[in-house]
């Protein structure tokens, strides 16, 4: 049970210090409580209706059907059932924020960012983002998670998500946030605002004239220029959570309907159509698009649309610009492995690691080892790396058959409009692969929060792929 520590002599309870996960501290000047969730100096402030699971939302999906829209749900009182909702009234984990970091080795925040236009700081003075007070990068506060299954009277098996910015009944901190040196501290997470730029040998998250993301680098290559940095590549289980939150949000995993097609509908794909660094600095940490204007900074691809094209060349969720379109993106942290022997894919699967001083290690083949279950609880106890056997679809496709924790597929007879929604490109050759995420500008309706690519080998360097910076 948690403990509740309440004032003596004393009139402040609530200090400097880290309250640990579920331990709530009450301070009597204000009449405030506070809940540690293991992570954030001085506790997350607590009311009444947070203590009662009201603010803990998700999503109920019926998997035997093709819809991508899933029903909104609240976890009820008794922390068992749920309530069927049209809309919520908050967001559970609704604290992402852009701020500037100038030491990512260190985690110090210069300062935060405007909610509603990055271009100032949150005190409304002038923001400076070429790199000069740091790297441009969105706070992701500890949230924690939790995964229901059940059959309804049709006989239908149902997945249910749930997640809140607080502890509550059954839940666990998700995977994401122990991602750290030794892969066991639960700590905010920090991803890079923009895809990454490498200047003077560092990867960078900055808005500079003519900064266009990197690309034609290999995932090491990426990952070393992080680390030049102070930073690391993006573990691929933030990319996971960032798809939790998208369809949670919008009851939906059709990203490029519910949200926006993203930089996707070119012709073809080629590195000078990439637009520059920081299009969507005006929308804060909000969500939206930009729209390419014919007569100023996007002129270039005028001709290059596909047929009735909704000309975005730029799109933020939350603050994390271009999640999906205008180039491929490596994850790190994990390697997918494929054997075809005998055609059957019994030995397929993936090594993941939340320890990032282990990260070198996904650069050599790990092969296939035993199967490792429950995913992920071997990946956070720091343990060098972990596997985990899956029967990848033996070619790409349209994603059916997911797992529902990481999207990771296991069937492809989908469609643009149904289940997942988004591709994974995928071939039947054996041996180790990279693992990137949100395809290019010319993929199209294949583009979007779900779809991986697993065709790279490790020391792949395309002009259609970047790296982004995180911490």
């Amino acid at each position: 049970m948690s403990k509740l520590i309440l004032p003596k002599a004393s009139t402040t309870v609530r200090g400097a210090g880290t309250p640990g996960a579920g331990e709530i501290l009450f301070d009597s000047d204000t009449k405030r409580a506070f809940i540690g969730d293991g992570a954030t100096q001085g506790g997350l402030e607590l009311s009444i209706r947070d203590a009662s699971g009201a603010f803990v939302y998700g999503v109920d999906r019926d998997m035997t059907l093709s819809s991508p829209s899933c029903q909104r749900v609240i976890l009820n009182a008794d922390g068992a059932t749920y309530t069927n909702v049209a809309s919520f009234t908050r967001m559970p984990v609704h604290n992402l924020k852009r701020c500037v970091m100038d030491n990512l080795a260190t985690r110090h925040i210069n300062y935060y960012l405007n909610s509603a236009n990055s271009a100032l700081k949150a005190d409304g003075t002038a923001a400076v983002l070429d790199g000069t007070d740091g790297d441009v990068m969105v706070e992701f506060p500890v949230a924690h998670y939790r995964i229901d299954h059940y059959t309804d009277d049709n006989s239908h098996a149902h997945t249910v998500k749930l997640i809140s910015d607080r502890p509550f009944p059954g839940s666990a901190p998700f995977p994401a946030f122990y991602v750290s040196n030794g892969g066991a501290t639960l700590q905010k997470q920090y991803m890079g605002a923009f895809k990454g730029s490498v200047y003077s040998n560092k990867l960078r998250s900055i808005v500079a004239s003519g900064v266009k993301p990197t690309v034609s680098k290999t995932r090491a290559q990426f990952r070393t220029a992080a680390v030049a940095n102070g930073g690391t590549g993006v573990n691929f289980l933030l990319k996971v959570w960032l798809g939790w939150l998208v369809e949670i949000e919008f009851a939906s995993t059709d990203t490029q309907t519910s949200i926006s097609t993203g930089l996707s509908y070119l012709t073809s794909y080629d590195p000078a159509y990439l637009r520059t660094c920081g299009r969507t600095v005006s929308m804060g940490n909000g969500t939206g698009e930009i729209i390419s204007d014919a007569e100023g900074a996007d002129a270039d691809l005028e001709g290059h649309w596909a047929s009735g094209a909704s000309k975005v060349v730029a799109c933020s969720y939350r603050g994390v610009e271009d999640p999906w379109g205008a180039c491929y993106e490596f994850d790190d942290g994990i390697q997918k492995y494929q054997d075809d022997v005998a055609g059957d894919y019994t030995k397929s699967g993936y090594t993941f690691t939340t320890d990032t001083s282990k990260y070198t290690l996904l650069d050599t083949d790990q092969g296939y080892g035993p199967a490792n279950t429950p995913f992920p609880a071997a990946g956070n106890t720091g343990a060098a790396t972990a596997w985990v056997s899956q029967a990848w679809p033996k070619a790409g496709g349209f994603i059916k058959l997911y797992d529902p924790l990481t999207y990771f597929p296991t069937d492809v007879t989908g469609s643009s409009s149904t289940y997942l929604c988004d591709q994974i490109f995928n071939n039947a050759n054996a041996g180790a692969r990279v693992v990137t995420r949100c395809l290019n500008a010319a993929c199209r309706e294949y583009v979007g929060a779900f779809a991986l690519g697993l065709t790279e080998n490790l020391n792949s360097s395309t002009s259609g792929t970047a790296g982004r910076l995180a911490c």
